[in-house]
């Protein structure tokens, strides 16, 4: 239950109740599928997956899960590790953006709250990026805004924002916020306003014509989790040995829920004053069941848990002499091309003699339209694929 000041209006919500990740809300990203695993600017340690152990719902929450990889695929690009990232499909100008979540407990663990332009980065930061929280697994908590472009060999301009949260156990449930209007970006850990605000009631850098450039615009909201990472700035000097992953108590970011609040009057600072009364606080009971999921193959809670099979690398389909016509989206050969690990080329409605391409067999549904669940065999008709793929 959530009471607010009457300029506020909650316009989008995800509070995570039903059996999984509602697609109609969130985009996925998926490396194995794009076969970009191998290596990123944060040079982390995992591979973003669309998998069920890596986007756990359960207990009315959704875990975003590291988890120590055995697949060869992700092993093969210098990867041990597995993890996801979730971008909502909405977006929005100006609002309080509000989650609420417990934070994981690992060594070289990373969550990261953050808003990212709707239509994409053309130059870094040129379009801007809001960090609403990040954690290293220490009692500060960071925020800020990217802006700008690097001009003589320097860094992008940054505002940053700071919350000791020393006396906190941030693996129990907390608020994390950013509030964004014409005039301010201002930050919050629960009732509480971080240290230090960004005012963009002017021209930020000589990159921007108008006042309030580059946030003045929509922004999306995007939640991960990430493995290690630079170990200049983020984790110096640290390594993550087996005996260290094998410590963690809880590799996940526990969410309970998403809220997006607009005001009736953009121009009004809200301040934080939002009734937390009857959200839920602890984690532990969560935390066990998540980590027993991703340590035990054959583990079930009885919750909405589901037991996937393991990631192969690659299967081959053979498509021989058969025109491609499935016009039923939910079926489409253009849904199941969107799961391929390779760069087939294959689309509907294309006749081809004799065609292989290489494709992830996860042996489970990775979302509502696709149904990856070929085992090597040769496609010889529509009928013969629809009744493989489970639709007959």
């Amino acid at each position: 239950m959530i009471t607010c000041q009457k300029q506020l209006n909650v316009v989008w919500r995800d509070e995570f109740e039903g059996q999984s990740l509602d697609r109609d809300k969130w985009d996925v990203e998926n490396e194995f599928v794009k076969t970009n695993c191998k290596d990123n600017w944060q040079h982390e340690l995992d591979c973003n997956l669309d998998h069920p152990k890596n986007l756990q719902s359960t207990h009315g929450c959704l875990a975003i899960t590291a988890a120590r990889e055995t697949n060869p695929y992700i092993l093969s690009n210098n990867k041990k590790f597995s993890s996801a990232m979730i971008t909502t499909t909405k977006s929005w100008t100006y609002g309080r953006f509000e989650i609420r979540a417990a934070l994981p407990n690992g060594k070289m663990l990373r969550p990261d709250f953050n808003m990212i332009p709707a239509a994409g980065q053309t130059k870094w930061a040129l379009d801007g990026q809001i960090d609403v929280m990040a954690n290293i697994q220490d009692s500060s908590l960071h925020a800020g805004a990217h802006y700008g472009l690097s001009h003589n060999g320097g860094q992008n301009a940054y505002t940053g924002a700071k919350y000791n949260a020393v006396s906190v156990n941030l693996q129990n449930f907390h608020t994390y916020a950013v509030e964004w209007n014409e005039t301010h970006i201002q930050w919050f850990f629960d009732h509480n306003k971080y240290s230090g605000d960004l005012d963009i009631n002017k021209t930020l850098t000589t990159d921007y014509t108008k006042k309030g450039q580059p946030f003045d615009k929509a922004f999306k909201l995007t939640l991960s989790l990430s493995v290690g990472g630079d170990a200049v700035y983020l984790f110096p000097g640290m390594t993550l040995t087996e005996s260290d992953y094998m410590s963690w108590k809880c590799s996940a970011i526990i969410i309970d829920y998403v809220r997006v609040y607009e005001w009736v009057d953009n121009h009004t600072v809200h301040w934080g004053h939002i009734s937390s009364v009857g959200d839920r606080t602890s984690s532990a009971d969560i935390c066990e069941s998540v980590m027993s999921y991703i340590q035990s193959p054959n583990h079930t809670d009885g919750d909405s848990h589901t037991t996937p099979g393991p990631i192969e690398p690659t299967l081959t389909l053979r498509l021989t002499q058969k025109r491609l016509n499935i016009v039923n989206q939910e079926i489409s050969l253009d849904s199941y091309d969107d799961c391929r690990a390779g760069d087939s080329g294959l689309k509907r409605d294309e006749t081809y003699d004799e065609y292989s391409y290489c494709a992830p067999n996860y042996e489970t549904d990775l979302n509502p339209v696709n149904r990856c669940v070929l085992s090597g065999q040769t496609i010889t008709s529509e009928a013969h694929y629809l009744t493989t793929i489970g639709h007959s």
